[in-house]
């Protein structure tokens, strides 16, 4: 089968971004990668199915369309959330930034994210989740010191949060901070007893600090409390994704047969990547700042596609109450859009016929309801 390839330079400002996307026909997908002076930043794939011309020649139209147009939403989002970077920094809401800063998180943009989550938490001292996603994007950029006085702060927001003590014992265990490391994971697992993360966590800190008063040239010995714990976060529902059995089993492959380095370097990327990682959906955030600070309208079938993505994530997150608000917003918005159509459509019927008086009575509710409307769209959107 063909493979289709697209590379483009993209320039923001005095930033400059390399974008490749092609195609992996055997696992049917089409992955975007993105470069920065040399170095990965994120990659983005979208799937498709083979589709048939005929028994023996896939449809390669349909391919080369599914490439293209992934290559192209990747150029639009870098240059949307760049665009609304410059054009937020003045806005005193905390809202646009929280989401800003999660979109440039999730894309690996961390000096952005730090910026915009500093930004949330000025606004908003009390901001738990700002404190916490600033901990977790400090320490992907290895500002250990700057993270730990973060996370002291949500702890002082949130005392009862097993998660903030299990990022705590993470980051003091990077600082080879190792007693206070031991009793943030204690504290974790203490408030929340099945936490399979602060016990594969306290493992490994029990393992470092043991290497880290033994010769370099000494071999490794894996304490069997890590294999447990790693056997047991490889049979967890939520580590079957790919992505985790992946980095799983090139953990184990590393503590088999690697040299010490490989073994230390991949145990380290792994826990960060366990305590970092959010099933995050970037649809519902960029949906909202393409739509108050995009620079352009949304078309009928972008919206449609943020609806259904949205729906689809609410869908498969029943219980929780947040998808189901912010699906309600996106409903908000489509009614606006008809809305404004709606009165355009009644304006158009006045001037062909401006005898028409049902038109102009429609024409005169809606404009007199119009202004308030939209500001009530605009306060929830806030």
């Amino acid at each position: 089968m063909k493979e289709f390839g697209y590379k483009d330079k993209l320039v923001v400002g005095e930033r400059e971004f390399l974008i490749h996307t092609g195609t992996n026909p055997l696992d049917q997908t089409a992955v975007s990668e993105v470069f920065e002076s040399g170095h990965f930043i994120y990659h983005s794939r979208s799937d498709f199915e083979l589709r048939q011309q005929s028994e023996e020649k896939a449809d390669m139209t349909y391919i080369e369309q599914t490439t293209h147009q992934l290559h192209h939403d990747v150029m639009d989002e870098i240059r949307v959330l760049f665009l609304v970077n410059e054009k937020i920094k003045l806005i005193r809401q905390p809202m646009p930034h929280y989401r800003l800063a999660n979109l440039f998180l999730y894309k690996n943009f961390l000096p952005e994210a730090v910026d915009n989550f500093q930004r949330v938490i000025a606004l908003d001292p009390k901001n738990k989740k700002a404190h916490k996603r600033l901990a977790l994007a400090s320490l992907s950029t290895g500002q250990f010191e700057t993270a730990v006085d973060v996370i002291k702060q949500a702890i002082l927001l949130a005392p009862n949060y097993p998660d903030l003590y299990n990022i705590s014992g993470v980051i003091n265990t990077r600082l080879h901070r190792f007693d206070q490391a031991k009793g943030d994971f204690q504290k974790a697992i203490q408030l929340k007893p099945i936490f399979l993360e602060a016990n594969f966590n306290l493992g490994l800190l029990l393992f470092f600090s043991t290497i880290a008063e033994q010769d370099e040239s000494a071999a490794l010995v894996i304490p069997a409390r890590v294999n447990r714990a790693l056997n047991e976060l490889q049979s967890w529902p939520v580590y079957q994704k790919p992505f985790w059995q992946s980095r799983i089993q090139k953990l184990k492959t590393a503590m088999l047969g690697g040299s010490r380095d490989e073994v230390l370097n991949t145990l380290y990327h792994f826990q960060i990547d366990l305590v970092t990682y959010e099933d995050y959906n970037p649809a519902i955030d960029l949906f909202f700042l393409k739509f108050m600070y995009g620079g352009k309208q949304l078309t009928h079938d972008e919206m449609e596609l943020y609806e259904l993505k949205i729906k689809d994530e609410a869908t498969s997150q029943k219980d929780f109450a947040d998808f189901w608000n912010e699906l309600g917003i996106v409903h908000l918005v489509q009614c606006r859009d008809y809305f404004l159509k709606a009165v355009a459509d009644f304006e158009k019927a006045i001037k062909i016929n401006d005898k028409y008086s049902e038109a102009q009575k429609n024409f005169d509710l809606l404009k007199h309801n119009k202004n308030g409307f939209l500001i009530l769209l605009r306060a929830i959107l806030k």
